[in-house]
């Protein structure tokens, strides 16, 4: 089933290029709320709607679409997706309603919905079984790139001429992204030894499949219910507010070491990786906590900038144990992901709010370390969610580089098989 050397490498740019219009479209509202909020005539609570709609959409969504379109072409999906995207912001940008402006970003919450099932069922027909959690790493590196280039220089845009203006450069983005992907992105056949999408709720529990969506929400909801507020941290830690982007920003890029971490365990040692990186988020809330309340600033920033190392791996260990347990398509088993972390996000920033408003921040990061200690016990319990291997036995090659992810040049690829394509 292996694609030329040329051909995955291709393959794999565009679904990181993928990912990382994907990740800046969805967040794309948050650095330009109060924008937004001052020009529809709304307030800027109501404003967040833009966010909540599209994490909605995404979580009821996900999994009814990918098994509706399991069975359909990859590359033909793909392109509807991402044209999704240049849909919905050229919707937001175009209207002076508040209304549409939902509309606008619900229709981006349904191709985001669709988005991640179809990269991960690509991905996983790109290479072979035993280099998919490699290769998600590299893919999802886009959505990292995405949250620490993407939204920041288009909040800049924004900020600078008009909030309009940045979601009209994100939709050209986006249509020249699906332009060329139409055009180049290599075409896969159809996966072997599919496992069909539909399969009864108890083979998802004895695989542990439900386990791994219960980890994956957990670890959101723990994340947000801290980093949705994380601006009122940086400000109690003694970051004023004329530095809090440039903070941001260094967290950004320092938050790609937890991908190279991730990309080093998930192919072999997958659940020992889940383990550290949620205990490592855990132990550094309750961490930050205490050093809030003694004053210690400079320490809270560390320890902010190692939790955030830690969950920058998190997706790629959860997507390659969903697909791991080998219950479902590959394609489901990212959608059922996607789905997970929209609730734990949706979950999070609300509940987070409200302890807030109730408490303040120094205490937030006590109920995200709670949560995130609840998520590591599901890790420990349930060990057949977070097989070692895939779930047929195969070779590994654990070298450890993105070129080991690559065919080598003495495999001679099989030619696609006549008929439908993914």
């Amino acid at each position: 089933m292996a694609l030329p050397r040329r051909a995955t490498a291709t393959g794999l740019a565009f679904l990181t290029l993928s990912t990382f219009i994907a990740l800046t479209s969805e967040l794309l509202p948050v650095g330009l709320i109060p924008e937004i909020a001052r020009d529809a005539g709304v307030a800027e609570g109501t404003a967040g709607l833009t966010v909540s709609v599209f994490a909605v959409c995404v979580a009821v969504l996900a999994v009814p679409l990918a098994r509706a379109t399991d069975h359909l072409p990859r590359k033909a999906l793909l392109v509807a997706t991402v044209a999704c995207y240049a849909l919905s912001d050229l919707i937001v940008a175009s209207t002076p309603h508040f209304g549409v402006i939902l509309v606008g970003r619900a229709v981006g919450g349904v191709g985001h919905a669709l988005f991640y099932s179809v990269v991960t069922s690509y991905t996983a027909r790109l290479v072979s079984p035993d280099l998919v959690g490699r290769a998600m790493s590299v893919v999802f590196a886009g959505a990292s790139v995405g949250g620490i280039l993407g939204v920041p220089i288009a909040t800049a845009i924004g900020v600078a001429t008009s909030w309009r203006t940045a979601f009209v450069v994100m939709a050209i983005a986006a249509a020249l992204l699906a332009l060329g992907i139409a055009v180049a992105l290599p075409r896969v056949s159809e996966g072997v030894d599919e496992t069909p999408a539909t399969v009864s709720q108890r083979a998802w529990w004895r695989a542990g499949l439900y386990a791994v969506g219960a980890v994956n929400a957990l670890v959101f909801v723990g994340h947000h219910f801290v980093y949705t507020y994380v601006t009122s941290i940086l400000r109690l830690a003694g970051i004023t507010s004329d530095r809090v982007s440039a903070v941001l920003f260094a967290l950004g890029l320092v938050s790609a070491l937890g991908l190279v971490a991730a990309g080093a365990l998930v192919d072999r040692r997958p659940r020992l990786g889940a383990l550290l990186h949620t205990g490592v988020m855990a132990a550094s809330l309750a961490a930050l906590a205490a050093l809030l309340a003694a004053g210690l600033d400079v320490p809270a920033l560390v320890v902010v900038a190692v939790w955030n190392i830690a969950f920058a791996g998190i997706g790629t260990f959860m997507m390659t144990a969903a697909i791991r347990t080998g219950v479902t398509s590959p394609g489901v088993a990212g959608a059922f992901i996607n789905s997970t972390s929209n609730v734990g996000i949706t979950i999070g920033s609300a509940t987070g709010g409200v302890a807030l408003a109730a408490v303040g921040p120094a205490l937030l990061p006590v109920g995200g370390a709670a949560v995130l200690v609840a998520a590591l016990v599901v890790v420990i319990v349930a060990r057949q969610g977070f097989p070692a291997r895939p779930h047929r036995e195969l070779s590994l090659n654990t070298t450890g580089s993105i070129r080991a992810i690559l065919p080598s040049r003495r495999d001679r690829p099989r030619p696609l098989r006549r008929g439908r394509t993914r």
